[in-house]
C-alpha cells in the first residue's frame, strides 16, 4: 500500500491531462458541470473515507481491484439517487458521470492511506480544482457558444442568463468537441507559461 501525504502530490498543469475527456465533455453546459461536480465531490470523499475506514481489513496485493469497485459503486449509486430528482438530465449525463471512478483512479486521492476523515479531506482538496476547472470551462463555452446559462432542475435544466454572444459561427465553436480541447489545450499552455516564464533561460542555467 501506498502511504501519501496531500503535500507530495506532483502539482502543474500536466495532473489535468488524465481529466482531459471529463473536462471537455461535461463543460458543454454549465447544468452538466454543476452536476458533475457534485458527482466528484461524492465518490472522492465517500470512496476515500470508505478506503481509509477498510484499510486494516484491505489486503494488499487486491487493493487496487477493491478501491475500483468502491468507487464505482459509490459512482452508481450518485446515479440513482439524482436520477430521482433529475431523470432526463441523469440519462445525459451517465457517461460522465461513469468517467468519475475513472478520474478517481487516475488521481493519487485513491492512494492515501490516512485516516477515514483525513483521507476525505485530501480528496475534496484533489477534486476542488477539476470542479472548478469544469465549471470555468462551461461559463465560457455556454455563454459564449449558446448566449445563456443553465442550471440543473427536476425537468432537466432551466436557463437563468440569456444573451446574444452566440451570434457568431466562430465563437459557436466553443461549445463543440473540437472547440472544448482547443480551449483545453491554451488553459494547459497558458498553465505551463505561468510556471516557467523563461525557459530559455532556465535550460541555459541548467547547461551551465
Amino acid at each position: 500500500m501506498m502511504d501519501r501525504t496531500p503535500g507530495s502530490t506532483a502539482r502543474g498543469p500536466y495532473r489535468f491531462l488524465a481529466y482531459a475527456g471529463l473536462v471537455v465533455g461535461a463543460s458543454s453546459r454549465l447544468a452538466h458541470a454543476v452536476a458533475v461536480s457534485i458527482a466528484l465531490f461524492t465518490v472522492f470523499t465517500l470512496s476515500s473515507f470508505i478506503l481509509g475506514a477498510s484499510a486494516p481489513l484491505l489486503p494488499r496485493r487486491g487493493r487496487r481491484f477493491v478501491t475500483v469497485f468502491i468507487a464505482s459503486f459509490t459512482a452508481s449509486c450518485f446515479q440513482l439517487l439524482f436520477s430521482l430528482y433529475s431523470p432526463a438530465l441523469a440519462l445525459d449525463l451517465s457517461f460522465f458521470i461513469g468517467l468519475v471512478p475513472v478520474t478517481f483512479m487516475a488521481s493519487s486521492a485513491s492512494e492515501y492511506a490516512l485516516s477515514p476523515g483525513t483521507a476525505a479531506l485530501a480528496s475534496l482538496r484533489e477534486a476542488l480544482p477539476v470542479a472548478g476547472l469544469i465549471s470555468a470551462f462551461a461559463l465560457v463555452r455556454e455563454s459564449f457558444g449558446y448566449g445563456c446559462l443553465t442550471f440543473p432542475a427536476r425537468s432537466g435544466a432551466f436557463v437563468i442568463l440569456g444573451s446574444d454572444a452566440s451570434s457568431s459561427l466562430a465563437i459557436r465553436v466553443l461549445v463543440s468537441a473540437a472547440g472544448g480541447f482547443m480551449l483545453f489545450g491554451y488553459v494547459l499552455a497558458g498553465l505551463r507559461r505561468l510556471r516557467s516564464p523563461f525557459p530559455d533561460s532556465a535550460e541555459q542555467a541548467r547547461v551551465e
